[in-house]
Formats: C-alpha cells, sequence, structure tokens
C-alpha cells in the first residue's frame, strides 16, 4: 500500500576547494578532530588554538589541525571558507560543526572515514528535519525544489502527524543502499515517545536533500 505520507527531500553544504593532504582522517584521528572543530565553534575567537596555518595565505599554506597530527595545502578560499561558516554560524554551534568538519573531511578524508561521516551528517540533517516538521517552521534552503513543493502541499496533515508522535527520543541508523547510479541513499528509524518512523533521505551532489520518505512504524 503506498504511504499517504509524501515523498519530500537538506542541510546544504558548499564544498570547498579541495587541498592535498598530508594526513589523513582515520578511526584514530577523528575524535580529536571532531572535538577540536566542536570546541572551535563555541570559541570561534580562539580558532588559532586549534587550526594553524604555515606560509602566505595567498599562495596556499599549511593547515595543521592541533591535537590530531594533521597537516595538508590548504587554498586561501577554503581557509576563508572555514573562517565564513565560524562567522555566519557562530549563534549555532551545532550547524558549524557540520559544516567546518565537512570542509576538513573533504581534504583529509579516507573512504572509509568519508562513509561514517556521510552517515553522521544525514543522522545530524534528518534530526534538523524531524524538529522543523514537528515546529512547522521549516528552512527551504534545506530541500531541492519539487521537495519543497511537496513539503507546502501536503504539510497540514505530515507537520501533525510527527508532531502528535510526541518528543524525539534518537534516531538510529538502519541502513545504506546505493540506486543503478551509485547516488547513496540511507535509512533510519526515528523514535519517538508515542511512535516510530522509518526515514530515507539523500541528497543531491549540492548538498541538497532531493529524497525524502517518511513512514509510520506500526
Amino acid at each position: 500500500m503506498r504511504s499517504r505520507f509524501p515523498r519530500l527531500a537538506a542541510l546544504f553544504i558548499t564544498v570547498l576547494a579541495p587541498c592535498s593532504a598530508i594526513g589523513q582522517i582515520d578511526s584514530t584521528s577523528l575524535p580529536a578532530v571532531t572535538d577540536a572543530v566542536k570546541q572551535m565553534c563555541l570559541h570561534p575567537d580562539r580558532k588559532g588554538s586549534f587550526l594553524r596555518v604555515e606560509g602566505e595565505v595567498e599562495a596556499g599554506v599549511i593547515l595543521k589541525i592541533v591535537g590530531a597530527e594533521l597537516s595538508g595545502t590548504i587554498t586561501r578560499e577554503s581557509w576563508e571558507g572555514i573562517s565564513q561558516r565560524l562567522d555566519q554560524y557562530k549563534s549555532d554551534p551545532r550547524t558549524c560543526a557540520v559544516q567546518v568538519l565537512q570542509i576538513l573531511m573533504n581534504n583529509f578524508r579516507t573512504s572509509e572515514i568519508q562513509e561514517k561521516f556521510n552517515t553522521e551528517h544525514a543522522k545530524t540533517t534528518l534530526e534538523f528535519v524531524i524538529s522543523e516538521f514537528s515546529s512547522g517552521k521549516v528552512r527551504k534552503d534545506r530541500f531541492s525544489n519539487n521537495l519543497n513543493y511537496e513539503i507546502n502541499r501536503q504539510k497540514e496533515f505530515i507537520f501533525p502527524e510527527i508532531r502528535e508522535s510526541g518528543s524525539l527520543e534518537d534516531v538510529r541508523f538502519f541502513e545504506s543502499i546505493r540506486d543503478e547510479s551509485g547516488k547513496r541513499i540511507d535509512q533510519f528509524i526515528a523514535y519517538h515517545t508515542k511512535g516510530s518512523f522509518l526515514w530515507t533521505i539523500s541528497f543531491s551532489d549540492k548538498g541538497i536533500i532531493d529524497v525524502l520518505f517518511v513512514k509510520p512504524i506500526q
């Protein structure tokens, strides 16, 4: 039976120019990198305590992630992009951390860690989406034009359904698949105090949600 929930689809991520990595983020260094980014987003005025550069910015500099023993050549645009995120999201440390970590992951990732980061990014974004659906206040820049249309068209019964399920208690990864084109699609189960939902989410190359399904679990 076709779900009465719509096909919807989240967080806009700007991928800046890549750098040549000298070190790579792996399962050992990821916790230190994540902690450095979180602390930097909580204290943006102390950026130099967590990220350090050597050389002339115009010519490309060596970026060092303090505490993780990682470094790589980074372009002026990428370095300025980190500073822009710190300023833009100084009142929203959580979004700041997602954005800055994306830039760093783009430069220092391994394929294994990138997959783990993609899962965490999808989960974090989905938590934002569920919160917005529950409140009825949705950020349009999270979604593709088609999904914004569907959200607006069916919000009168989707939003109340999510809201009436109670507070969100947990979001757990279910599985990840790829379609025929190789596009990654993630599924999560959201547990609320009064019900649960199976969410399917995927992103465009620009980081915008272009696939989003939600189905109640009986």
